[in-house]
């Protein structure tokens, strides 16, 4: 069984070219001696070159793929029916899929679903730069503007994400997003696009995996057909190879390694914890965005199942693809060959008590069932069995779903605030910077930051629950966030496909959802 993991978030290393050069001994003076690593510097990167040859044999086909051609990122996760079994779609409900093969293609026609991922990378242009240099024949006709024009298409015209489709790789056909460190997170904890936040509020299989955030859920689910695997943090990999070539070619001043400076191999392991916190932590609350916004869509006691549908047809209210190019039982077919999955995401957060107390102290959400640590050790059949014998029960007075509502991600309240006559723009603003329960303690301005933005989420919960339509508020706000960012990243689609593949990916799509 996989170690509890999740995912992680590094900013990498300089390129080896961009290293200081040796310094002068005084002014006119000979450059003094390249640093010689110690003796226990070359026994320590012969310790880690070991380990990351044990790790390449134990990484998952799809994490070994994308190592092994494409430039290095932050963090990636693979998603969709290429990944996870989605019943009558691609093959039998449980049949292991084929695994991407790691050699040449074969000579047979490409088969199967197309594999999708997201990668998500510090600098994008720097990034396509390096991409263009190995894969050029991935991108449109806009690489002949450059990887600048490339980066800047994904924000300016899209929703912050760039895609490469129907690229044919290790035997099969993969569609690939790129997008910024800093416009993933802002979208997962403020759903502004809810594009990517939406895909990671179901099961993924991450490329980087890191521990999860403290108190946490392990995001990580192996589906029937992917072999259960130890996880290894492959952008550790990634960087200490980074690091190793810093310290033989001596970019690391011995002075500055001692004395903690910018060079310092501390600095760089406290700024690599730091990364995985982040983002682990923007994850974790992306999920509890999800199952609270799920909770508040649903009846005051409802199955488990019942729950997990609702989480997982959240990104597709307004999908201006559903209904035409999507196939329109997406949602059942996703929950139906993932649910064990959807059960390790939330279960853990149902059962933690402490997420779900009211001001005064009582709980306005309760599991029954679900199976506990028992079932998790009994493997996927056994939690998914008690998974689906699992009810959610929550108080719906006034006062929990004010709660509630007041704790949603900003952007989906900044549309229920414009539907309800709450119009503090200033306030707003705040609210996208300062999450909820973020601390209003700080020393000001952060402190003044963060009451405005609290009273405002006050006061937008207060006017969708006195109308008696929070639902529909919800629905209309979640409608119209997606709505706009999937016409968007349609239109930015046409770009970095080109007419030809988006043609052929359009016929795709229209085939699996007419004529299945």
């Amino acid at each position: 069984m996989a170690s509890p993991q999740a995912p992680s978030s590094v900013r990498p290393l300089p390129a080896a070219g961009a290293a200081a050069r040796p310094r002068a001994a005084a002014a006119g003076g000979p450059a003094q001696k390249p640093h010689q690593p110690r003796p226990q510097q070359q026994q320590a990167q012969q310790q880690q070159r070991q380990q990351h040859q044990a790790q390449q044999q134990q990484q998952h086909p799809l994490a070994a793929l994308v190592a092994a051609h494409f430039p290095p990122m932050t963090y990636g996760f693979a998603y969709g029916s290429g990944v996870f079994d989605q019943p009558d779609l691609s093959h039998d409900p449980g049949r292991p899929a084929p695994a991407p093969q790691l050699a040449a293609p074969p000579p047979q026609p490409l088969s199967g679903p197309m594999i999708d991922f997201i990668f998500v990378v510090e600098d994008p242009e720097d990034w396509h730069t390096q991409n263009m240099e190995r894969n050029a024949s991935h991108y449109s006709f806009l690489r002949h503007l450059g990887p600048a024009a490339v980066a800047a298409a994904a924000g300016a015209v899209g929703a912050g994400v760039w895609f490469n489709t129907l690229v044919p790789l290790g035997g099969r056909l993969v569609k690939y997003g790129v997008t910024s460190r800093a416009a993933f997170l802002e979208d997962v904890t403020t759903w502004q696009h809810l594009y990517v936040p939406g895909r990671l509020h179901k099961p993924v299989l991450p490329l980087v995996a890191l521990r999860p955030a403290a108190g946490g859920p392990q995001h990580l689910h192996l589906s029937q057909n992917l072999q259960q695997f130890d996880q290894q943090q492959q952008l550790d990999q990634q960087h200490q190879q980074q690091l190793d070539q810093r310290l033989q070619q001596q970019q690391l001043d011995p002075d500055q390694e001692q004395h903690g400076g910018p060079g310092a191999l501390g600095g760089y392991a406290e700024q690599l914890a730091a990364d995985r916190a982040a983002l682990a932590g923007a994850l974790t609350l992306n999920l509890e965005s999800a199952l609270r916004t799920a909770l508040l869509l649903s009846p005051p006691t409802a199955p488990f199942r019942d729950v997990a549908r609702r989480i997982a047809g959240l990104s597709y209210h307004g999908d201006v693809r559903m209904g035409l190019a999507e196939d329109s039982r997406k949602v059942e077919r996703i929950v139906a060959g993932s649910f064990p999955g959807f059960a390790q995401l939330y279960l853990p957060l149902l059962r933690d008590a402490a997420r779900w107390k009211l001001p005064g102290g009582a709980e306005w959400v309760a599991l029954d069932g679900g199976g506990g640590d028992a079932a998790a050790a009994g493997g996927d059949g056994a939690a998914a069995a008690a998974a689906a014998a699992a009810v959610v029960r929550q108080d719906t007075s006034a006062e929990a779903r004010m709660h509630a509502i007041s704790a949603l991600p900003a952007a989906l309240l900044m549309r229920v605030a414009a539907r309800t006559g709450v119009r503090r723009p200033w306030a707003a603003a705040a609210a996208m910077q300062a999450p909820a329960g973020a601390d209003a303690a700080a020393p000001w301005p952060r402190s003044e930051l963060v009451a405005a933005a609290a009273a405002w989420r006050r006061d937008v919960a207060w006017a969708a629950v006195k109308g008696g339509r929070h639902e529909q508020l919800l629905h209309s706000g979640l409608r119209s966030i997606v709505r706009a960012s999937s016409a968007r990243q349609a239109a930015v689609g046409v770009l970095s496909a080109g007419l030809f593949k988006s043609a052929r990916y359009l016929g795709a799509k229209l085939a699996k959802a007419w004529w299945r």
